[in-house]
């Protein structure tokens, strides 16, 4: 990503903070989702997918908050 973009990108997220955490749930919710799926192809129910990815995983919660941190506009806040 182009330094101009990186910048447009973080105001953005500074300007439309609910927007930018409505996108990075869903994000995660889709990861979730394509997790479950590749463990649903080896014989798990949805249910079971989904359980053992939240535990491979983790807490969606710290991991929202590290992706957060990582962004430059998170030391501007």
């Amino acid at each position: 990503m182009s330094l101009l973009r990186n910048i447009a990108s973080g105001l953005r997220s500074l300007l439309r903070k609910e927007r930018v955490e409505r996108e990075l749930d869903e994000e995660l919710r889709d990861f979730l989702d394509m997790a479950a799926k590749e463990k649903m192809k080896h014989g798990m129910s949805r249910k079971d997918a989904l359980r053992a990815v939240r535990l491979e995983q983790g807490n969606f919660e710290v991991t929202r908050a590290v992706v957060r941190a990582a962004t430059w506009e998170s030391f501007v806040e």
